[in-house]
């Protein structure tokens, strides 16, 4: 049961320790991600990803919910441009355990 006075989360950045812990995340919510998301579900496809977003301008965040320490999700923004016109991509995904209570909304 999630909390409603919950209203804060704890976000940092995605370190390579945070591989397990995501990998499970995605692998417990493949149904709940589909057909929008297709996020990696092995350490490989972890590793991978993580190279990927720590190179170039980039920067991800896991959010996890502070009272459980569980992983409520991640987002990124990529290919991030801050010159006379400013942009970047975002990209996030959830869990089915907290969806619904906007928590992604604060995370992004």
């Amino acid at each position: 049961m999630i909390s409603e006075s919950m209203t804060s989360l704890l976000l940092l950045p995605v370190r390579c320790c945070n591989g397990p812990d995501l990998v499970q995340m995605n692998l417990d919510n493949r149904t709940y991600h589909q057909p929008w998301a297709q996020p990696f579900t092995t350490i490989n496809g972890f590793e991978s990803w993580f190279d990927d977003q720590s190179a170039g301008a980039n920067a991800c965040f896991i959010a996890s919910d502070p009272a459980s320490g569980l992983v409520v999700g991640v987002t990124n923004l990529s290919q991030i441009f801050m010159k006379g016109f400013q942009n970047a991509y975002l990209g996030f995904w959830g869990t089915e355990k907290f969806a619904g209570h906007g928590l992604m909304t604060e995370a992004v």
